[in-house]
């Protein structure tokens, strides 16, 4: 349903999709909700992915200076050829053990917090770049699973680098898989987000 040019987009239903589109208040797909995102702009709002059975498709689109995360995920999300940049909080956002994202080629960039943030959920990240956030560039919290694939022959593997805090950072039994291990920024301390 959409209502009135400055609203917010909310997906309830599967099998939606939307092409060359401007969000300018986001996306909120909610329970049943499984729409596919190709050539897309979202601005102001995030992209919010919200409970069980919710799931987005993202190819070729952008989210940036979103008030909040760039996408924030409470179920599954798969981006393809994407940029989240100048966000306010994260980039990506991901909460829960049945959550997952996977993100291939996308560019993750300027956000005011974490590139990737992960807590509980699993996250595959594929030939990609994270730079230039404010705090660290991928974050695994609390069981959190991500795995940072190993370079195919035509693709590199992703790279996190120019972090204002750490590129790699695991905290509270998180784990990254693919990266060496002194690579990896471990943090025991503090509060779970």
């Amino acid at each position: 349903m959409l209502s009135g040019a400055r609203s917010r987009l909310v997906v309830q239903t599967e099998g939606m999709s939307f092409d060359s589109m401007l969000f300018p208040q986001g996306v909120e797909i909610i329970v049943g909700g499984s729409p596919a995102v190709k050539k897309c702009t979202s601005t102001d709002q995030s992209i919010e992915v919200i409970g069980h059975g919710t799931s987005l498709m993202m190819e070729d689109s952008r989210v940036f200076g979103s008030a909040g995360d760039g996408v924030y995920c409470l179920g599954k999300f798969n981006a393809m050829r994407c940029t989240l940049e100048d966000n306010r909080d994260c980039g990506v956002w991901l909460y829960g053990q049945d959550s997952s994202v996977e993100l291939m080629d996308c560019v993750i960039r300027n956000n005011a917090q974490n590139g990737v943030h992960v807590n509980h959920g699993k996250a595959m990240l594929r030939s990609g770049r994270i730079s230039e956030n404010q705090d660290c560039g991928v974050v695994a919290l609390s069981g959190a699973k991500i795995t940072v694939a190993s370079a195919e022959e035509d693709k590199p593997q992703t790279v996190c680098k120019d972090n204002m805090g750490s590129n790699w950072v695991t905290e509270a039994g998180g784990r990254i898989i693919g990266i060496p291990q002194e690579k990896i920024n471990v943090r025991n301390e503090g509060p779970v987000c």
